[in-house]
């Protein structure tokens, strides 16, 4: 158990482990918040896990991604895999017992962006568990057939692999809007600045003031999709004003912000 913020992230059992699917395709929705993180598990069938609000973090295969609304990743069978958040959200989970005529030979972790069809496909099985198989299984074929389609997307965070450095950015994006300097974030791990700043460069592959910045504007998807006010989020982010917020958006991830506003999809 891992202790942040005088708060403990507890560990709790995938639903889904240690169990048999019987069909081609079962559905499941959950919820997770700071507190919960799930212990590391695989299945013996291929996964694929979205968020529908919130954010999820997803670790596989040492591996960190980052999950904002209507996003999702896939998850090939057997791979080690744990879901975290730093904020209650709902997700859910595909999870697929079936070749669908060799169109998931190849599937590769991978995060892509949810289309409408494809959450109104989810919340239809959902609630539509028990039709005839055999209409079921027409539908089945079509959701997948959406699905390996989806177009991927950069919203990656890479995260370090130490153990210290790795509660450290949970606890930075569990309270992302403290300042969290490299100093302060040095004098919590007891090292020097000029260890930590080469120690966090050396296991993520950027510097710490780019993953914050990175780390921030992922988080501030969330509040795009609520169409919250684009110059508040933008000051909450660091920025002094809406186009400067744009501008590193898009810098960073090749697309404005806004494309996640609800107004727009």
């Amino acid at each position: 158990m891992i202790k942040i913020n005088n708060k403990h992230w507890i560990s709790t059992s995938s639903p889904l482990e240690n169990k048999k699917i019987n069909t081609g395709l079962l559905f499941s929705t959950d919820t997770t918040d700071f507190s919960k993180k799930t212990e590391f598990h695989s299945h013996s069938w291929i996964q694929f896990i979205y968020t529908r609000t919130g954010t999820v973090y997803v670790e596989v295969d040492e591996k960190f991604w980052h999950l904002p609304p209507l996003h999702g990743v896939w998850l090939p069978k057997d791979s080690s895999h744990a879901l975290w958040s730093s904020e209650k959200a709902e997700y859910i989970c595909i999870n697929i017992n079936k070749d669908f005529d060799g169109a998931l030979n190849n599937v590769v972790s991978k995060l892509v962006e949810i289309t409408p069809i494809i959450d109104s496909y989810s919340a239809y099985f959902l609630s539509h568990s028990h039709e005839l198989i055999k209409a079921q299984e027409l539908k089945e074929c079509a959701f997948i057939h959406f699905l390996i389609e989806l177009n991927e997307v950069s919203f990656t965070l890479p995260y370090p692999v130490s153990p210290e450095l790795i509660a450290l950015c949970r606890e930075i994006q569990a309270e992302s809007g403290l300042s969290h300097t490299p100093e302060q974030c040095a004098e919590k791990l007891s090292i020097s600045m000029s260890t930590f700043v080469r120690r966090f460069k050396k296991e993520t592959g950027m510097t710490y003031q780019e993953w914050r910045l990175r780390m921030r504007l992922l988080q501030s998807i969330t509040r795009v999709r609520k169409n919250e006010s684009i110059f508040n989020i933008a000051l909450d982010t660091g920025y002094s004003s809406a186009s400067a917020y744009i501008y590193a958006f898009k810098k960073v991830f090749g697309v404005s912000p806004t494309r996640y506003n609800i107004d727009n999809q």
